[in-house]
């Protein structure tokens, strides 16, 4: 796979090609959790734009959280990351939902904030945290919370992803 950044540019020598590659609302952040999380392969990252799966995935969310604004998302990019570590397995997911307005993606981020829980409605726990990023709602989820290099992740997620980013028309 051929590399979007250009030669010299810095980013490019630490980040694998599959992630820089990557549809640009997944990118940033997904560079961001790969430098944050540490003994873990860069290959490991399975990245998926806009899969085949992406109405029932929207239409699951929108049932988890009771809303029907997932279901008005435009695009939703993957990237999946399971992997074992010295510490264990490690599983981590990270979804960009893009909205084509403000007012769905505003509708999806108040019953995420309703529901006032951190987790997945889903047999295992599966935690995860958003953020906002323009049109896209970011959604980093494991179902391996308690593996160090996740929950250390989690609890600095405003370190590593950045502040909401405010959505504008």
């Amino acid at each position: 796979m051929k590399s979007n950044l250009p030669p010299g540019d810095p980013v490019r020598a630490h980040v694998p090609v599959a992630i820089e590659n990557a549809p640009e609302n997944l990118r940033g952040p997904l560079v961001a959790i790969h430098r944050a999380l540490s003994s873990v392969s860069p290959d490991s990252w399975q990245v998926t734009a806009d899969g085949a799966g992406r109405k029932e995935r929207l239409r699951w969310l929108s049932g988890d959280f009771g809303t029907a604004a997932f279901s008005r998302a435009e695009r939703v990019d993957e990237a999946l990351l399971q992997t074992r570590t010295p510490e264990g397995a490690l599983h981590l997911g990270l979804l960009a939902i893009h909205f084509p307005a403000c007012k769905p993606l505003a509708e999806a981020r108040a019953a995420v904030a309703k529901a006032r829980r951190m987790n997945l409605r889903l047999p295992v726990l599966t935690l995860f945290r958003t953020k906002a990023q323009g049109h896209a709602m970011v959604m980093v989820l494991s179902e391996t919370p308690l593996h160090p290099q996740v929950d250390a992740l989690f609890k600095q997620i405003d370190k590593v992803l950045g502040s909401d980013v405010a959505c504008g028309e």
